[in-house]
Formats: structure tokens, sequence, C-alpha cells
């Protein structure tokens, strides 16, 4: 959790990212398509561009306001989740609400990834495969800070529990996720192809 340092308190150094993480985690990808006329619309509509010093944490705040505001709660594990698609929906889930947040970012050359796996908690009694509760799987997202580091976000709680403000989503880490993977497209090798996992 992001906490203001105490008096006399020093921030612990941070590495900075190298030049390959810098490019691997503010690159466009096939889900994360942040430079389709479509997405740039919806930036350009909600004006999620970054401001004259502003802060990434302000922009970060601003973009979590912004899918609060747009976007409805709906779990579908078979849908698209092409940010370029899904910032036309009126709702989507936790996968559609991260990459928006990544692809936000990245647009504005800030650093951020999703994290894509599941919640630890038990598998609900009588739910399908095709259910939420199966195999509980969630995505989260992260974004990198100058000197702070990687900084963790759900947009998916700041959506769903709106009695509390979005910054209390900033930073905050309920240690509840098994990470399975970063970012979507996934390439797993097959002996006679490459496949690629749109999770």
């Amino acid at each position: 959790m992001l906490v203001p340092l105490g008096s006399g308190e020093k921030a612990p150094v941070v590495a900075p990212l190298t030049t390959a993480e810098q490019a691997a985690y503010t690159a466009p990808g096939p889900t994360l398509d942040f430079g389709n006329k479509v997405f740039a619309a919806w930036l350009d509509k909600r004006q999620l561009h970054s401001k004259k010093n502003e802060a990434p944490l302000q922009l970060a705040s601003r973009i979590l306001t912004a899918i609060r505001a747009d976007f409805g709660y709906r779990f579908d594990m078979q849908e698209a989740k092409n940010v370029s698609l899904v910032c036309a929906r009126p709702s989507t889930d936790c996968a559609g609400m991260s990459y928006l947040f990544v692809g936000a970012l990245r647009a504005n050359g800030i650093p951020a990834r999703a994290l894509v796996g599941r919640l630890a908690k038990p598998r609900k009694v009588g739910a399908g495969p095709n259910d939420n509760g199966h195999d509980q799987p969630h995505v989260r997202a992260e974004m990198y800070v100058a000197n702070i580091g990687w900084v963790p976000v759900d947009p998916t709680f700041a959506n769903v529990d709106k009695a509390r403000p979005v910054d209390a989503f900033l930073g905050n880490d309920t240690g509840d996720m098994i990470v399975l993977h970063i970012d979507p497209d996934l390439q797993l090798p097959f002996p006679d192809q490459i496949g690629r996992a749109h999770v």
C-alpha cells in the first residue's frame, strides 16, 4: 500500500526500468491495441491525456474515474477483450477493465502491465466451467512510477465499490491473487505451431 513517508523516513532506492522493460511495458499488442482510432477517440472524449505537470498517479486516478463512470460489470469469459472493442461497450469484466487501464496508461507513455491469474479463494459450490466462481479468474494491473516502483491497481474493485474513492484502489494490494502470467496474448509453444492464448 502506498503511504506517505514519516518524519525522517527515506524512500527506498528503486531501480529504474531497463530500456527493454520500458519498451515492453509501453508497447501495443493484439489485445492492448491502444493505437486503434476507436480507442483513441475514447481517450479524447474522456480527456485521458497527461496534463502539463500531471503526476502519473493523478492520471491513473482520472482513468479509474472514467472506467467507473463508463462501464458496468459483466463477466463473459468468451468475449474479445481488445481495448478498441471494450471501450465501445457499456459493460465488461475484470480483464476488460484492467486492459483499458493499462492501454490508457501506455497510450500516454506510462509503463503498465496486466496481471492475469486467479483469486486465492475456494471454488463456489455448483459453479460450472464458464462461471466466474469456478476457477475464480481475475485480472489486475500495475503501473510503474519512477522512484516508487510497480504500483498495484485493481480497476474492477474500483468500479464495483463506488462507496470508496478511486484513489483507495491505487497502490492497495489485498494479497489474494495468484498471478499466472503478465499481460494478455500469451504465446504458448506447441510442437508444430505457436499458439496465442487470449485471457
